[in-house]
């Protein structure tokens, strides 16, 4: 099974690994704010409840990611519980049955997230093994070896979580600076022209759009769109062609793609153009992601408004 397909069962799951995922990443991030954490994880329930509604929910756990068929969608480290602490311990695959009730897959939510947050080893332990018993639930044993390289990883959320208020532009520039492609070193270096000799470049704004817009590169186009509305040296004239520019990219079988392929950071970039381009395009948007029951449809709907 090819990943990104449009098989529906494939979807379903890769939808459920995503939600499981939010729901494990709220609950160790926030485990004293409920309110945040137990909307994910109810959706996560949910989420499972229907990959399961026609057949089993097999998730193998293999170089350091979940995969839903070849497809790897969540990474993890070999010491970062609740996968990696399964696979350290051999094993390869969490089974879910046809079928499952909502309550056992809540179960199973609560059961991953009580391993994710703990700092207890023998708790951890129990845990693995009260997981084993849930109904419905079956841990099977791996069949290859654990790959070291690709369980190595740093251990990124070992660190605190980042401040609350972050600046705009601080963000806009990482996310800039972090695509180190051409085009957008090229918009970079034509807009610090244009504020320093007040000279607008409205045909080459238009092509390296073009080009950013042809690459997906959300992120620099955000940004681009954000410094040139910014400027006193662009007329609105070049600032609503750029947005137009990008509106007519941004149309319904694009924006599918994205929320089908899409990680959920390349989603909340997106969620922060769309929120640029007006009314219409964050309207499509949340409709696209709803029509798909997209894991974070609700969440995008809140975002923009609806």
């Amino acid at each position: 099974m090819q990943p990104g397909g449009s098989n529906g069962p494939h979807k379903d799951a890769r939808a459920a690994v995503l939600a499981l995922h939010a729901a494990l990443t709220a609950y160790r991030q926030h485990p004293d704010a409920p309110g945040l954490w137990r909307k994910a994880l109810r959706r996560a329930a949910a989420t499972l409840e229907r990959a399961t509604s026609d057949a089993p929910l097999h998730l193998s756990l293999r170089s350091g990611a979940v995969h839903v068929g070849d497809e790897p969608v969540v990474p993890f480290r070999s010491d970062q519980a609740p996968f990696g602490l399964l696979r350290s311990a051999g094993v390869g695959e969490l089974a879910l049955a046809r079928g499952s009730s909502s309550g056992d897959c809540e179960r199973l939510v609560v059961h991953l997230c009580g391993m994710a947050n703990s700092q207890d080893t023998e708790h951890e332990l129990h845990a693995l093994l009260d997981t084993a018993h849930l109904p419905g639930v079956a841990l099977r044993a791996a069949a290859d070896l654990p790959d070291e390289r690709a369980d190595d990883r740093a251990s990124w959320d070992a660190l605190p979580p980042p401040a609350a208020t972050v600046s705009a532009t601080l963000r806009a520039q990482v996310q800039r600076d972090d695509t180190s492609n051409l085009p957008a070193l090229a918009a970079r270096q034509l807009l610090d022209d244009c504020e320093h000799i007040g000279t607008a470049h409205g045909g080459l704004l238009d092509q390296l759009m073009q080009r950013l817009l042809s690459m997906d590169d959300v992120a620099t186009v955000t940004w681009l769109l954000t410094e040139a509305r910014r400027q006193t040296a662009f007329d609105r004239d070049v600032v609503e062609r750029l947005a137009e520019m990008a509106r007519a990219h941004c149309d319904d079988a694009w924006l599918h793609e994205r929320l089908d392929r899409g990680t959920h950071e390349e989603l909340l970039q997106l969620c922060s153009l769309v929120m640029q381009l007006g009314d219409d395009v964050a309207e499509r948007f949340a409709n696209a992601a709803a029509e798909i029951a997209h894991p974070l449809s609700q969440w995008l709907g809140e975002l923009l408004g609806r």
